[in-house]
This record gives structure tokens, sequence and C-alpha cells, in this order.
């Protein structure tokens, strides 16, 4: 029988937070690398990215896999246990550091053994771990305001280095930063390093999630501009860096922050950040560290939140030359008919769908469970709604989604130490995901 576990825990100077049909309106809402040498399998053009087909009932498979079941690959990922896992939910202590405020982002310590947190407001701070507890401090940078703020981050360069992608607070672009990392793993003043600037038209929809990949480069969440409706039309365009999936090199070279094997390097009309498009508020990546295969929590608009996948080429993350969907689908319904994805790109429809019902209204993703604590849910992909605050897991081998748990207000589901997934909060928490 499955364990369903609910946890509320109250913290001090939790930051009030509310989400409307049309998105994770108000937050106050890393990862590991991929295994394989991607010089063997380099990313090409869209045509060597496996399409998904659309999907049925709540799950769908992939085209590109065998008939033993939808996304079924068992000499990569086999399925180690029958029936679904169970879970229980634990906060951590984290005390010695209140007030803690809204959360964005959790991950593991470039040693591996210790947790950060990451706060809306522009600081990341040790949560588990011995040193000076904060980590980064950039309040003078960015302010915490609905969907602004610091919204992700993540370490590079063998632990030297951390990346943020945080709102300026004087213009609301999104700015990507690096800062180089002291021994004791706190950033070192005057190091900060702009990679990126991305004008934003409105306020919402600002993506905002790194993922570091096993070649040294990384992928940065972009949202669609934000309004309602992908109103400039421009998630489908390869020319634009909104509603995308951008690949780039975190070095401070700005002439070799461009990746030669990036999708469009060279074609008309393209950016050759590019990576994968037709997004609207892509809140949260993940790239399987087992088989690359790239997931994407897309926030909906007004009807439908969904999960998607793209399978790991050799290995390497998934994802160059797709295209999710939106604006002119939102889940596999027409959003918006005067608009379409580019065609040199390949389509991407949903692995998984659910309705705005019963509380549902903002998807928070998520990560494959790639830990030892709980060995049912190896495989499986984790993740929430920001609004019901209702935990699933979602095994794409058996098109099987169940319920874990309910979490107050889940902004991000992450990877820890010994790649175990941690849930973090609006409300200034973080829960683990172990045995019950």
């Amino acid at each position: 029988m499955l364990v369903v576990v609910a946890v509320v825990v109250a913290v001090v100077a939790a930051v009030t937070a509310s989400c409307g049909p049309d998105g994770r309106e108000g937050l106050s809402g890393s990862t590991p690398t991929v295994t394989a040498n991607p010089t063997d399998t380099r990313p090409t053009v869209p045509a060597t990215v496996p399409a998904t087909v659309p999907a049925t009932g709540e799950t769908g498979g992939d085209a590109t896999t065998d008939d033993t079941g939808p996304g079924a690959r068992p000499d990569i990922d086999p399925d180690p246990a029958p029936g679904p896992p169970e879970v229980a939910l634990e906060p951590v202590d984290l005390g010695h550091l209140s007030p803690v405020s809204a959360l964005t982002d959790v991950l593991a310590d470039p040693a591996g053994t210790g947790l950060w947190i990451v706060e809306q407001r522009g600081v990341i701070r040790r949560a588990i771990g011995t040193g000076e507890s904060v980590v980064l401090d950039i309040t003078d940078r960015t302010v915490a305001d609905g969907e602004r703020g610091l919204l992700g981050a993540v370490i590079v360069d063998g632990g030297r280095r951390l990346v943020v992608d945080y709102t300026a607070a004087d213009n609301g672009e999104t700015v990507i930063e690096m800062f180089d990392l002291a021994a004791d793993g706190t950033a070192i003043p005057g190091t900060a390093r702009r990679l990126l600037t991305i004008e934003q038209p409105f306020a919402n929809h600002n993506g905002g999630d790194l993922e570091a990949l096993d070649d040294g480069t990384i992928l940065v969440a972009t949202g669609d501009g934000g309004s309602a409706g992908d109103p400039n039309r421009v998630a489908h365009r390869l020319d634009d860096p909104l509603g995308k999936i951008l690949r780039l090199h975190p070095v401070d070279d700005p002439e070799a922050r461009v990746p030669t094997d990036n999708p469009w390097i060279g074609l008309p009309d393209t950016d050759p950040l590019v990576w994968s498009s037709g997004l609207r508020n892509p809140w949260r990546i993940d790239v399987d560290p087992l088989t690359g295969d790239l997931w994407v929590a897309d926030v909906g608009q007004a009807a439908t939140e969904e999960v998607s996948v793209v399978d790991g080429q050799g290995g390497f993350a998934g994802g160059a030359g797709a295209d999710f969907g939106w604006s002119s689908l939102e889940g596999v319904d027409v959003a918006n008919d005067d608009t379409a994805p580019d065609g040199r790109t390949t389509p991407i429809l949903p692995v998984h769908t659910y309705p705005h019902a019963d509380g549902d209204c903002s998807i928070t993703g998520g990560v494959v469970y790639r830990g030892s604590a709980v060995p049912g849910l190896w495989g499986w992909y984790l993740f929430a709604d920001h609004c019901s605050g209702r935990l699933w897991a979602l095994d794409r081998r058996r098109a099987e989604v169940v319920e874990l748990g309910v979490v107050e207000r889940p902004t991000a589901i992450e990877r820890g130490p010994g790649g175990e997934v941690f849930v973090a909060t609006g409300r200034g928490e973080v829960l683990s995901v172990g045995r019950p």
C-alpha cells in the first residue's frame, strides 16, 4: 500500500506566495553531471533527436524505444522493482539558519557531502556542512518579487566556480553570473563575471534553472518572457533566447562561450546558444545522470501542466534541436493557431500531462531518482504541483504515475549528497525523500 505522508513545518519569516492559473505567480519558487564522454557522441542538428508520441491517458511513450513498454530501455535502465514506490518525507533541520525565506533551489556542495539552499531573496547558505553558513549574498543585485529573484544555481569547473541565474533588481533582466569559490566553498568577493544577460519584457516566466553537463557546458532554462499566451510569439523562434533551453560554456572568454556543436551554429535566423525551443516557463529541468535523458517540467497556461523527455544521445544530454510545442500547443491541445515550430526542429510532445483541477495549477520539476535510500524509486521521475502541493513519481518504463505525498508550496525537487532527493519550498523548508 502506498504510504502518503503530509509534512507541514512552520518556518519563521516565511514569505507569502500565491499561484494563479497563468503559472507560478508569486513564488515569495544543479545538478549532477551526465556520466558519458560527450566527445564520443556529439549533439548534432535535430535529425538525430528522437521525437515522442502524444500522451495517451496520463503518460505517453518514446517513439524510438523497443516494444517492451513505453520508454523501456532495459539494457540501459532496467526496472528494479515491481509495484509503486513508497517514501517518507522528512524535514531537514534548518533551525541554525533561522529565519529562512522562500527557497528556489537546493543542491549538493562541491564536495558532494553537504547541502546548500538557494533563497529567492539572493542568498545561498549551507544547510548541511561545516564552515561559514553564507556561501553567496547578492541581495544588492536582485530582489524577491513574484517570480523574480535568485532562481537557480549550479557548481561547475570541478567545484571551483558557482554559476547563478537571477533577475536584476533594477530592470528585471535575466542575468547568468559566475563566481570563483574559495577553498572553504564560499564565493570570493569581486570575482563575479556576467556570462549572459537576457532582456525580459514582463515580470513573470523567467525560468531560472541551470544544469551542468559532463563536457563542462551548462544548460539554461528560460521562460517565454511573461504576460500570458506568449504575446510576442517568441517561444518557437530560434533567433530569440526566450522560451528556450540554452547551452553555453561558463568561461571567462566571451568568444568561447558558444559551444561549436550547438545545433544551430552558422544557420540563418538562429541564436547559436539555443539548444531546445518551444517552452513557456520550464520550471526545473533535469539531465538523468545515467542515461543523459533531458526532462522538462513546463508550467502551463490555463488548462494543462506537462512533463516532456528527450532521450540522451549516447549518454550525453538529449534535446539538441527539439521543440516542446509552446505556444502553438499547450500540452497536446491547440493554444495559438497563428504560430508553429520552426520546420528545422524536431517536435516533442509530453509524456505526461495533468489538468488544472483539484487544486493543481503549476508544475514543479523534478529529477529522476538515482539514489540508494529508496531502491523501489530507482528510475522514477519526481515532480510536484506548486498549488496543490501533491508530489508524484512517474515511471515511463511502465507508463505509471503514483502520488507520494503532499508538500506545501514545493518550488524545486533536486538531487543532493549521494544523489538523494530533496524538496525545497516557498515556505523556507527542505524535505528529504527517504525510505518509509
